[in-house]
């Protein structure tokens, strides 16, 4: 599972959790303020992350980016050939991440 969607789903649950607490009797306002809070810029932060189209595809490709180098030091590059539609022109992209 992606990092993103962990995280998603912590937030929901402690926003259900949360619920769950406020219809106590003894709910504390204090308590349930300061979780509103963390919760709110929790959320917040999660929405600033930048979403990829194709999450599970980049955890494959730098799995084998990881997998490829430990295997031979020497590669000082990798060429991905990635397919959006059954046909059209192939355009390189180069990337430098050094």
């Amino acid at each position: 599972m992606v990092a993103i969607n962990i995280l998603d789903s912590l937030i929901k649950a402690q926003r259900s959790d949360l619920v769950r607490y406020a219809s106590r009797l003894d709910a504390k306002d204090g308590y349930i303020n300061k979780q509103n809070s963390f919760l709110t810029e929790l959320t917040a932060a999660r929405n600033s992350i930048p979403t990829q189209k194709y999450p599970d595809m980049w955890v494959k490709v730098e799995w084998e980016m990881a997998h490829l180098t430990k295997i031979d030091p020497e590669i000082g590059g990798l060429g991905i050939n990635w397919r959006v539609r059954p046909s059209g022109i192939l355009a390189p992209l180069y990337f430098d991440l050094f």
